[in-house]
């Protein structure tokens, strides 16, 4: 629409009197309506992408937040779907973000856990623990005469003959003393040797 020689549209805006043309509402301000004096500042949460002269400011895409739409920092998250885009939220235990920006955590994977909310990684269990499926908050140990070959297992093994393990070797496959043996496989304990 024109009207005295002006443009009247949404996103722009005319202060003065005797002015030829309105001007344009800078980035993160708006204006929706036409004739308008002044513009709006976004609210938080929401801004303008970079661009001038907008009739509306526009919500934060997922994994950012804020006036400015920052990037959510690791170990947070904002979902896509999240109305609001003032705050990111905390990773919940078992999950987590190590990359920021993310609309969303990761579960933590089979042998690792997350014992915390906001974690930026997850951590690995234990020689003689292990999680067998993802999104755990902590390891199990292992069963006595059972354990494991690495950090970051996702299940238990039997002991080896020669071998054993129970809650004094943390559930840790350890090699028998010397004077004992094992001739089967899980054992918890050594046997001695017969005197000879």
């Amino acid at each position: 629409m024109i009207f005295f020689g002006l443009l009247l549209t949404a996103g722009r805006f005319n202060d003065q009197y005797d002015q030829t043309t309105c001007q344009e509402c800078s980035e993160n301000t708006f204006s929706d309506q036409i004739k308008a004096i002044t513009c709006k500042k976004c609210e938080v949460g929401t801004i303008t992408f970079e661009k001038v002269g907008q009739a509306s400011c526009q919500n934060c895409i997922a994994g950012r937040y804020g006036e400015e739409c920052f990037h959510c920092k690791q170990g947070q998250f904002r979902a896509a779907d999240d109305p609001q885009a003032v705050t990111c939220h905390d990773c919940p235990i078992g999950q987590a973000s190590s990359e920021t920006g993310r609309a969303n955590c990761a579960p933590c994977s089979a042998g690792k856990f997350g014992s915390n909310i906001g974690q930026s990684n997850c951590e690995v269990c234990s020689l003689g623990q292990y999680a067998l499926v993802p999104n755990q908050q902590q390891c199990k140990f292992c069963a006595t005469g059972t354990g494991t070959v690495r950090n970051g297992s996702s299940f238990c093994t039997e002991c080896p003959k020669g071998k054993y393990s129970n809650s004094q070797t943390s559930y840790s496959c350890q090699v028998c003393a010397i004077g004992m043996y094992n001739s089967q496989e899980g054992q918890g304990e050594c046997k001695d040797c017969a005197p000879g």
